[in-house]
């Protein structure tokens, strides 16, 4: 099964992220995006990934203010995939010039790291913190990145019980391609991994407030 779950439950019994195979998840409402079924509430900011020169959704990302979580799914045989691509991430993190620590999380180790990068609207470079937090599950690796003020904190923080909270699909949508970096290709796992598609739901909205552009951003 891999990592534990979060506070030290067992993922897949007591604890999440959880497969959509098994019978003990808790049964909360869930907007349903194919490989991804998420614990949205009203008002909440969504944006779906898509990768250059592809129409495939591959990623998630919520946004509460003034943070934001970014979640995607790999296939995956290996039950130690997450431990590999974990140490990859905070590796190139440094290779960039970046700081990564790791940092004891609910999931376990989680590389926090802070990259030189530019604000969007001005263009004007700017330092960029996150955190990286993901578990292994049946057949399949989930992958969180906080990115934002707060991004640091605590196990209560609301991205943690987002992740949780979170239920994998990963025949929902059928792969038909290899796996394709998605935009900021340095911090993708390798191409031995396919991404768990996505789709946008009925009626083009992949928000509760309406429908959002794709987000392309590496994060």
């Amino acid at each position: 099964m891999g990592l534990d779950g979060a506070q030290g439950g067992r993922r897949g019994i007591d604890a999440g992220p959880w497969d959509v195979r098994e019978g003990g998840r808790p049964r909360t409402e869930l907007a349903d995006l194919g490989g991804l079924l998420v614990p949205l509430l009203p008002g909440e900011e969504v944006r779906v990934g898509v990768p250059r020169n592809s129409d495939q959704v591959v990623s998630v990302t919520v946004a509460r203010s003034p943070r934001a979580l970014r979640l995607q799914a790999w296939h995956a045989q290996r039950s130690d995939a997450w431990a590999e691509v974990r140490q990859g991430f905070a590796a190139n993190v440094l290779d960039m010039g970046g700081e990564a620590r790791e940092c004891a999380g609910p999931y376990g180790a989680e590389p926090r790291c802070e990259v030189l990068g530019e604000v969007l609207t001005t263009g004007r470079p700017a330092w960029t913190s996150f955190s990286v937090f993901g578990c292994d599950g049946p057949g399949w690796m989930l992958r969180a990145v906080a990115s934002g003020v707060g991004a640091d904190r605590g196990p209560a923080d609301w991205s943690y019980a987002f992740f949780a909270g979170t239920v994998v699909a990963p025949s929902a949508v059928p792969t038909v391609v290899p796996a394709s970096p998605v935009g900021f290709g340095s911090f993708q796992p390798g191409l031995h991994l396919k991404p768990v598609l996505l789709r946008v739901p009925d009626g083009g909205a992949a928000t509760t407030t309406g429908p959002l552009p794709l987000a392309d951003r590496w994060w």
